[in-house]
């Protein structure tokens, strides 16, 4: 290493330049060179660029010392590197300081300490800056300065009560402007520093402030009526301070006791004056404030056996209930509710899915699969399904024939594409013939026991409905709430409560979550995902399955050139990271059986149900998102429109890249997962316009969107494919192999078949991205205590409604 020593002017150049004057300079340079030279260049940016340090708040910057010139040299002040030894006062007058500038550390510098007014470590500065910051009342910012200072210098105990200091002028600040909650977390870390902490120029202790922030916060929760979370909070604070919460627990505990009481002289008087939706309601409240009071209990009682009434918290209500409605929740759930119907899905086998004709039997009379008998019950000996509408063999007879007339606008195609004959043998016989052998009929008479084109007069009440079929009707409805009554034409078992039904309409799902954590709501019909591991962990409440997962997909409108190509679509697929969608947005980080990433529109099903997967064909990859491949893809379009029109005469033709509209249904995760696809496509630089659509839409009312955001409770993929795909389905626009596997499926003659053609049609609408498909979720519903019958494995909701009964009890049925 050599040492340069340089005249005086030449110092005064640098210190010049150092200090943006020209100035003459006491100083005595000795610059020492780590190297001969220099090679200067570009740097490739590996990253984002860090914010320069003279941008930083002083305790995130390297460290550094700091001197003072005097006024010769205009009071200049030199940030320097740490010096392993600091001076200390007075200075020695004829020594000098050798430093290096924190700016440029390649250089050593001399100083007279004549010329030094002053020199501050970098733990000074920090303890300098945090007494300016309390004095502009900046706590936090302070508190950062002299935990740093205290961590560094030997945890000096006059420090450490400066820092408590400030912690309790922080907290109080934040008590005084109503953050209690931030409140609170300073003082109870102030209590667990120092339990003994003399507040200064303030009689009370620690532990009083802490007892006043919990007291603010337990009265915001009674205002808002979180009584759950108000007994929650009580039960910590006893666990954290024992006796020395009695100040606190005391008077609030007796406050429980008056609200409760107060509700239940309500709950009795509005039963006695029958009025009893108010009196549910009421009682309701008073089983939150004390849930395990045993006059709350019987009053709640008293009230279900005046009036049994349950409340079902959705988020999607139901305009026109359809149970096989396989794109709209609301419909397929109150569907069930309120209609029955000739066939009907009870679950699941190695074979599809397990069928009940409710009117007796439904058998095979051939060895080929050709020739099949209704088989009614003889209603006259009291052993037909509780609950099931009379039918006569003429009336089925005409009813299967009217569902399969090409004369008939509403006749049900798959069933008229695969019947020959129906006969009626005796009263109590009817036997069809089809066409062709078919492994399945029953996955197709899933169909109303009104005939087709049946309508019912406006004005008409649900009670005199002759569709109104099911164990329940609807008797009142509104934005907010659906009442729901036992219907009493529905032949009821005797023996069962019945209960009136109350679906009350929240904004979002985690809503009617919130609603069943505070005891408002007895049953949520569908939970989001990322609100399953609380609800699982609190006792009360009962988390279960559905046993079909929801299938999500997005579905082409083929309007324009662009649309119209599968290279264009199956980019815009790649580009969609659906992991990210599924994994983070949906679940939240969650690993849920059955909510998967895949490239089908049928259910791959889960870990306790794959008996739903006979469509998947598993040789099929799910495709991992690509931005790159998906730009080319896209941008390969595009250009091949471009030559296109070259081809035409058309030279320089300017094909700009389309606006998409996607459009959704109005519920939560169709807004998540479109909000997420729309940000990610426009990295490829597709503007994307965002359609949400009303109220119990599915399906765009007229012609202006590009996709559609579908949501489809695949249940049989036998049927569903003709639901799915085709004239008649909800996705229309697909090519002819399409279709003609379609045909395929429904005149499969055994479940090899089945399973054949339904893979070869998985293959074909992957390879013709006929949609864009993009995961299944698992659905959830969740249920507190009272509610008994619920069942297990639904399919739908209401499954086995005709069992559900409520009470006051604390026991959920296993």
């Amino acid at each position: 290493m050599r040492t340069n020593h340089t005249s005086p002017d030449s110092v005064c150049g640098v210190i010049s330049r150092r200090l943006g004057r020209a100035t003459g300079c006491l100083f005595l340079l000795v610059a020492i060179l780590a190297g001969e030279g220099r090679a200067a260049g570009l740097q490739e940016n590996a990253g984002p660029v860090a914010k320069p340090e003279d941008q930083l708040d002083l305790v995130d910057r390297k460290p550094f010392d700091q001197i003072t010139l005097d006024d010769q040299n205009y009071n200049e002040k030199l940030d320097i590197l740490p010096l392993l030894k600091p001076p200390t006062k007075p200075y020695p007058e004829k020594e000098v300081l050798v430093f290096q500038l924190a700016e440029e550390p390649s250089v050593l510098l001399e100083v007279p300490f004549v010329n030094v007014v002053d020199f501050k470590t970098f733990d000074q500065l920090l303890l300098d800056e945090a007494e300016t910051l309390i004095k502009t009342e900046e706590y936090s910012k302070a508190f950062r300065n002299l935990l740093y200072v205290y961590d560094n210098s030997g945890r000096d105990a006059d420090l450490l009560a400066r820092i408590n200091e400030v912690l309790f002028y922080d907290a109080k600040k934040n008590y005084d402007t109503g953050q209690f909650g931030l409140a609170l977390s300073m003082f109870e870390d102030l209590y667990t520093r120092d339990p003994r902490f003399t507040i200064p120029g303030v009689e009370k202790k620690s532990i009083d402030l802490i007892l006043d922030c919990y007291d603010r916060l337990l009265q915001q929760k009674q205002q808002d009526n979180e009584w759950a979370n108000v007994r929650g909070l009580m039960d910590s604070v006893r666990r954290k301070y024992h006796d020395l919460a009695d100040p606190l627990l005391v008077p609030w505990q007796e406050r429980l006791v008056q609200v409760n009481r107060d509700l239940q002289a309500q709950t009795t008087s509005m039963l006695a004056d029958r009025k009893f939706l108010e009196a549910r309601i009421t009682a309701g409240k008073a089983l939150q404030v004390l849930p395990e009071d045993a006059n709350s209990l019987q009053l709640m009682q008293d009230v279900l056996d005046a009036w049994p009434l349950l409340f079902v918290g959705v988020s999607q209500p139901a305009f026109n209930p359809d149970p096989q409605r396989i794109d709209d929740w609301a419909s397929r759930r109150v569907g069930r509710l309120t209609e029955r119907r000739l066939m009907e899905l009870t679950g699941f086998s190695d074979e599809g899915g397990k069928y009940l004709f409710p009117n007796g039997k439904f058998v095979q009379a051939d060895e080929l699969g050709m020739v099949y008998r209704f088989e009614l019950d003889d209603v006259s000996m009291g052993n037909r399904e509780v609950g099931i509408p009379p039918l006569e063999a003429h009336q089925l007879a005409t009813l299967l024939l009217e569902y399969a007339n090409p004369d008939n606008p509403d006749r049900h195609v798959p069933w008229a594409r695969v019947l020959k004959t129906v006969s009626v043998l005796d009263s109590r016989t009817v036997e069809v013939r089809l066409n062709a052998p078919f492994v399945r009929p029953e996955a197709v008479l899933q169909l109303p026991y009104t005939p087709p084109g049946f309508s019912v007069p406006a004005g008409t009440p649900a009670i005199d409905n002759p569709a109104a079929n099911g164990p329940y009707v609807i008797t009142d409805q509104n934005s907010d709430r659906s009442l729901f009554q036992a219907n009493p034409k529905y032949v009821a078992q005797t023996d069962q409560q019945n209960p009136e039904i109350a679906e009350w309409n929240f904004g979002t799902p985690s809503e009617a979550v919130d609603a069943l954590l505070r005891g408002d709501v007895d049953v949520v019909d569908r939970i989001p995902s990322g609100d399953l591991k609380k609800l699982k962990a609190l006792s009360g409440i009962e988390v279960r399955p559905y046993a079909v997962p929801t299938m999500h997909m997005l579905v082409p409108n083929q309007r324009n050139e662009f649309t119209k190509q599968a290279m264009f679509r199956i980019g815009l697929l790649r580009t969609i990271d659906r992991n990210q969608i599924l994994d983070q947005m949906i679940c939240h980080g969650l690993e849920i059986d059955g909510s998967v990433v895949l490239d089908s529109p049928f259910p791959v099903g889960t870990d306790d149900n794959d008996q739903i997967a006979y469509a998947i064909d598993p040789t099929i990859r799910v495709a991992d998102n690509n931005y790159l491949l998906g730009q080319l893809l896209v941008l390969g379009e595009q250009e091949r429109q471009v030559r296109a029109q070259e081809r035409k005469g058309i030279q320089n033709a300017e094909i700009p890249l389309p606006e998409l509209v996607l459009a959704y249904p109005k519920n939560e995760v169709a807004a998540i997962a479109c909000n997420a696809i729309a940000a990610q496509w426009r990295q490829i630089n597709i503007r994307t316009r965002l359609r949400e659509l009303a109220p119990g839409e599915t399906r765009p009312p007229d012609d202006d969107y590009d996709f559609l955001y579908l949501e489809v409770a695949c249940t049989e993929p036998l049927s569903d494919a003709d639901s799915l795909f085709g004239m008649e389905g909800l996705v229309p626009e697909v090519n002819p192999t399409v279709e003609q596997i379609v045909r395929l499926v429904n005149t499969s003659a055994s479940w090899r078949q089945v399973s054949t053609n339904l893979r070869m049609l998985h293959r074909q609408t992957m390879n013709s991205v006929a949609v864009l498909p993009l995961y299944q979720l698992r659905e959830h519903f969740a249920f507190r205590t009272g509610v008994r019958g619920i069942g297990r494995d639904l399919i739908f909701l209401y499954q086995q409604v005709d069992r559900w009964s409520v009470g006051s009890g604390q026991e959920i049925e296993q």
